[in-house]
Order: structure tokens, then sequence, then C-alpha cells
């Protein structure tokens, strides 16, 4: 069973499948069995079951890992007919793009946690001897001002190291439920500031709450604001939010999510979007189209590692009307 191709199987009263050679290697790798209940959910089988108890044909995403593997199956069932029909997801190019950065996610927080150690071991050198060369200097003398904006700048090293510190360990117990329509009043009041000449749109008209780290919300959504000024200083951003219910987990389209209620906030911009090499490495850490000094290359990874450390999500979506980044977060349920 490779690529796209599917397999049409039959099962018997008890819903146990007829045995295929390549179906079964499958089950076996994963530790599943030709019964039918074993693909599913435990969270999810009452909605399987009053899907299957319509006698209608459904479609169903099963999704099958191990600690090192994950793999999707797109599987139609036909209850009436006792006959199955399933589809490897391996070809489904969101599905390629997911298990690339899947991937490399692991290698990505070690790149940058490797990076911190050493990173604090300057700072731990420095610091010191900066404030002390601070204390013995003279107001008065010439290079005072210069110790003085060094030693910020430090400070502000050492606040941007203890902010990667806490992102790439993504620690659950930061995650809480929060409201963001304040949060966004704030955002949309520093536009201006932060990015002269950008038109920001943003449409927002529930209090909606979502599962975050709330210290980090107005960081995130600068990440992208800032990247599309930087690449088009008078572009026109629109964020867009979209409240959804996921009724079963790993359903398509969003066959990452697991049951429940989400918020997409789609962030749209006019300007190109990356092209398909970028888009490969746009999350790797330190990677930039940008001249060194202008960008340090951490921004995307630094937003890809919050997403995945609070079970959401981070596209971009390819449009030839109007490409854009969309996060998908967790939602209360209202």
């Amino acid at each position: 069973m490779s690529g796209n191709q599917s397999i049409n199987l039959t099962f018997d009263d008890q819903r146990i499948v007829s045995a295929h050679q390549g179906w079964d290697e499958i089950l076996n790798e994963f530790k599943k069995s030709r019964d039918i209940q074993t693909w599913i959910s435990s969270t999810d089988f009452d909605v399987f079951e009053t899907k299957w108890d319509e006698n209608n044909p459904f479609d169903w995403c099963v999704k099958f890992s191990t600690t090192l593997v994950t793999r999707y199956y797109h599987v139609t069932f036909y209850p009436k007919e006792q006959s199955v029909t399933i589809t490897p997801l391996i070809n489904f190019f969101e599905y390629q793009e997911y298990l690339t950065i899947d991937y490399k996610t692991p290698g990505i927080k070690k790149t940058l946690s490797s990076f911190l150690h050493d990173f604090n071991n300057h700072l731990t050198v420095l610091l010191p001897n900066m404030e002390a060369a601070q204390m013995f200097s003279n107001q008065e003398a010439k290079n005072y001002k210069y110790l003085v904006s060094s030693m910020k700048g430090m400070d502000n090293l050492n606040a941007y190291a203890n902010l990667v510190s806490t992102l790439c360990r993504s620690p659950r117990a930061m995650i809480r439920f929060f409201s963001i329509t304040s949060l966004m009043a704030e955002i949309k009041n520093e536009i201006q500031e932060k990015y002269p000449g950008l038109s920001v749109s943003i449409s927002i008209e529930e209090d909606f709450k979502i599962a975050f780290y709330q210290e980090f919300f107005k960081d995130l959504i600068h990440v992208f604001l800032k990247n599309a000024w930087e690449n088009k200083p008078d572009d026109q951003i629109s964020l867009v939010f979209e409240p959804f219910t996921q009724p079963t987990s790993h359903c398509l389209p969003d066959f990452e999510l697991t049951r429940g209620d989400y918020l997409r906030v789609k962030i749209f911009q006019t300007a190109p979007g990356p092209n398909f090499e970028t888009r490969t490495r746009m999350y790797d850490p330190f990677f930039t189209t940008r001249s060194k000094g202008k960008d340090e290359g951490i921004g995307l990874t630094l937003a890809k590692n919050m997403m995945d450390g609070a079970n959401g999500t981070l596209k971009f979506i390819p449009s030839s009307d109007a490409c854009y980044f969309q996060l998908t977060f967790q939602r209360a349920k209202t």
C-alpha cells in the first residue's frame, strides 16, 4: 500500500475487515487489529457509532501513531454494503508539509536549546563586567552613555534568552484560557508606532477565549505583523477570526487537531508569499531571506514552538487571491 493508492475491504457483522497483505502489515506496525473499533479514538467512538447507525456512507480520518511515526488514512465506510475504502494521505500536500515540519520540530528545539546554553554562558561573563564598568565609571565621562546603552542591550539579550528558553520547553502549566479582545485592542493601538505605513484591518466581533500562553499572545501576533512590514512596509494586512468545531479527532481538513472547539486567526497579506523553497525552511532557527543584521531569523521558529506547545497549529496557506498565515487555537466552549 504505497502513495495514494486506495484499497477496498469488506467486513463481517462483527466489523472485522477482510485480510489484505499491505493493510495487515500496517496494522501490525501500529499494533492494531482488523477490528474497526481499534482504529477509532475512544473519545470519538460515540460520534463514530452515531454515523455508523445512520447506515449511510461516511468519511473518517484515522490516525495511527508510535513514538517515532505518525500516519493518517482517509477511510470511507459503507455500513449497508459492509465495505470500506482506505486511502493513505501520504500524497496529500498539506500532510507532506505537516510531516516535514513535525519531524523537524525536535531538532529545532534541540538547536535552540544548545544555542541558548552557550549564549547564557557568554552573558554570565559579560553582565557582571558591564555592571562593574557602569558602577565605577564617571557619569561625566564620554564613554558613560555608551556603557549605559550597552548595559541596556545586555538586559534585553538576557530577557530574549529567557523568552527562548521558556518557549523551547513549552511548559503546559503556563497555558491558560483568556479573552483576547482587549489584547487585540492593544495591538491595534501599537501598530502605527511599530510599523509606520502598514495598513492593518482587524475584524473581531466576539470576545473569544483561547488556551495559550497569555503573556506571549501579543508577541505572537507581532511576529507576523513585523514580518509583513519588513517585507513590504506599505502592505495591507487583514486579521480574520473564525470559530469552528472539530467534530471528531483528526478529521479532514484539520487532521492535526483533536475533537473540540477552535479559533482560526487568518492573517492575510497582499504581498506575494514565500516561494516553495523558503516555505520548507521558514520555521528553521536563524533562517532568514533578509540581510544579516536586519532580522535574526527566529520569529517564526518561536511562533511554531508556541503553537505546538499549546496544541494549536500554524500554517502558511498559498492562494492566488491572497496568501495568509493561519493560527489555530483551542477555544473555550461558549
